[in-house]
């Protein structure tokens, strides 16, 4: 059965309809708008129909039907296109009923019918008027023979376009009885109307069209592209049949060639949304993000009210590091949802990615609790006011205040801004503080094994290397192939510079584990450096790096190497490189002093082993 769409089609065939009755110069009343037209919820329906039924005896007594049958049709009309159904199908059921041989009004009255669900009604309303004209209702005959279809009633359908080609040569009734022929897989009868229909209709892309329906309904995808080609060949802007050329090269994955057709088509008709939805989705689905935007932008503009299309085009901009363009759409979209936890969310990191701190804190403040992006968005407002109050000192009781406010909330928010709070003294090497937090995070039931590694850390440069010892050694009781267990105690008597044998062993066991780890990697290279194996030194470190470009301790560690060949100028680029990615001080000053030392190694020409720290 087909949809109640397909009358869509039917219903712009009848505007020229319209009965002598409407053409008629009466008086023109002044049509107040009742709020039976504008508000369903202001009006009782009945007393609404039985004024209008007074209204229509008093009008027969005083024989001025003419008048009120203006005013009705207008209210009627306004009624229809506002969807107020019930009152629709009322007022142009009573102008039927006063004109029982207008066809327009019948057309009218049976289209509101099939609307409110009342398609018998509607259909038997329609067949007399169609039977009665002998045909000479050829657009209510389309109308009719529509119905049915939708209903399902394709035998009767048939015989209406059958007879309505019989008394005239149409186009759209060509098209409707060769569907309707291809639904009951007639193809012989539905090729044999084609043939006749385009003997008349040579050029219609309609019929190529239908041709290439009936190959595909036949088993033909071959034939079926054939045809939807032509038929857009014949006509650049026949929307079905780009999109079913398009679908079949989609089927295929021939991506390239539905964009093609899809951009084609669109150059001919720029807004057409249908398929611009397809275009994008096929962007979408290439992941072909940088040749979507425009499409989507365009469509965005075409569907204002569409959110979801909204939402796209808002990440598609952030992606692109439109942030500006971005958070223009996403203050839209919080106009219409302003309490969207995910739109907040958006908002937030976008201007936090152009640096407007202020607002970032604006919005992420803004997320409930009952959220599940409440945590993760208190833990970015954390990071902003950490990275403030590392810039300046005056701004660490706000960053302390936070912390010690929003940490009793949740697990997680506990063991998140406490470990901030920790890095924030780390970088301030206020060592014993830090470890002092991290010591009374461990009953917190989401503390982990990476954060015993970071409190081993901490006591490390607190120069409190047996306990740090003994922690890792711990984990190493419980997991004996733990890579980052054995990496530690490795690295830190390296730098230790005693058991170098010891510390290779665990090394050496930690690469055999992870050998992709450009951490490990490393520590493994500075062995080398440490034991003067300087070529051996560079593979493992060069390797590292390329695992881990960012780290700070990596690039010093290939600059130090570099210096250690007497190539300067190497060193002195990855010295440069890893200032750049210094973030807390001790950071910085032990990359400044490995620049000086440098400095001195090339004016005295000679090597200088320089110390190095983790």
């Amino acid at each position: 059965m087909r949809s109640l769409l397909f009358l869509i089609i039917h219903l712009s065939l009848l505007a020229s309809c319209s009965s002598q009755l409407w053409k008629k110069k009466s008086p023109s009343p002044k049509i107040q708008t009742s709020k039976v037209e504008t508000s369903k919820d202001k009006f009782e329906l009945e007393s609404f129909k039985k004024d209008i039924l007074s209204k229509i005896e008093k009008s027969k007594r005083e024989g001025n039907l003419d008048f009120l049958s203006n005013e009705l049709f207008f209210k009627a009309m306004d009624a229809s296109m506002n969807g107020h159904v019930e009152v629709s199908s009322f007022l142009f059921g009573q102008l039927y009923h006063l004109h029982p041989k207008d066809s327009y009004l019948a057309s009218k009255y049976a289209i509101e019918l099939l609307r409110k669900g009342e398609s018998n009604i509607s259909v038997k309303i329609l067949e007399e008027i169609y039977d009665s004209s002998k045909g000479k209702e050829f657009k209510l005959g389309l109308l009719l023979a529509g119905v049915h279809t939708s209903l399902g009633h394709n035998k009767k359908a048939i015989s209406i376009y059958e007879d309505l080609l019989s008394h005239q040569k149409d186009e759209d009734a060509c098209v409707f009885l060769i569907q309707t022929y291809r639904e009951e897989k007639k193809f012989k009868k539905a090729l044999g109307t084609l043939k006749k229909c385009q003997k008349d209709f040579k050029k219609s892309a309609q019929l190529i069209y239908q041709r290439g329906r009936i190959a595909i309904s036949q088993g033909s995808i071959a034939a079926g592209k054939k045809y939807f080609r032509q038929a857009v060949i014949a006509d650049p802007t026949f929307t079905r049949a780009a999109l079913s050329l398009g679908i079949i090269h989609e089927t295929d994955s021939k991506y390239e060639k539905a964009i093609s057709v899809y951009e084609n088509f669109l150059d001919n008709w720029p807004d057409n949304k249908k398929v611009l939805k397809r275009l994008v989705r096929v962007f979408f689905t290439t992941e072909d993000y940088d040749r979507v935007l425009p499409y989507l932008e365009r469509l965005s503009s075409l569907e204002p009210d569409d959110l979801n299309l909204k939402v796209r085009l808002g990440v598609l901009y952030t992606d692109s590091h439109k942030y500006d363009a971005a958070i223009g759409v996403f203050d839209e979209i919080l106009k219409i949802v302003p309490e969207s936890d995910k739109v907040l969310y958006y908002l937030g990191s976008l201007h936090g990615q152009k640096g407007d701190e202020k607002k970032a804190i604006e919005y992420f403040s803004k997320i409930q609790e009952s959220s599940k992006l409440y945590t993760d968005s208190h833990v970015q407002i954390a990071r902003f006011l950490n990275k403030r109050a590392l810039e300046k000192d005056e701004f660490f009781s706000e960053f302390e205040n936070f912390i010690q406010s929003h940490s009793r909330k949740t697990d997680e928010l506990n063991l998140e801004l406490n470990l901030l709070m920790a890095n924030h003294l780390e970088q301030k090497s206020e060592f014993k503080r830090a470890i002092g937090i991290l010591e009374k995070l461990k009953p917190n039931k989401l503390y982990q094994e990476d954060h015993d590694y970071y409190l081993a850390a901490l006591l490390e440069k607190d120069n409190r290397f047996g306990e740090a010892k003994s922690l890792i050694e711990a984990l190493l009781e419980k997991n004996p192939n733990n890579p980052h267990a054995l990496n530690f105690l490795g690295y830190t008597l390296l730098e230790k510079g005693i058991e170098l044998d010891l510390a290779y062993q665990y090394i050496k066991k930690a690469v055999d584990i992870r050998p992709n780890d450009g951490y490990i990697r490393d520590s493994l290279g500075w062995y080398y450096y440490k034991t003067g194996n300087i070529k051996k030194a560079y593979q493992e470190i060069k390797k590292a790096w390329s695992l881990v470009k960012n780290d700070v301790v990596i690039t010093k560690h290939l600059a130090i190497v570099y210096q250690e060949m007497k190539k300067f100028d190497k060193a002195q680029r990855y010295f440069v490189l890893a200032l750049e990615n210094a973030k807390a001080e001790n950071e910085r000053l032990d990359v400044l002093e490995a620049m000086e030392n440098l400095q001195k190694a090339q004016t005295s020409q000679s090597p200088v082993r320089l110390p190095a720290s983790r």
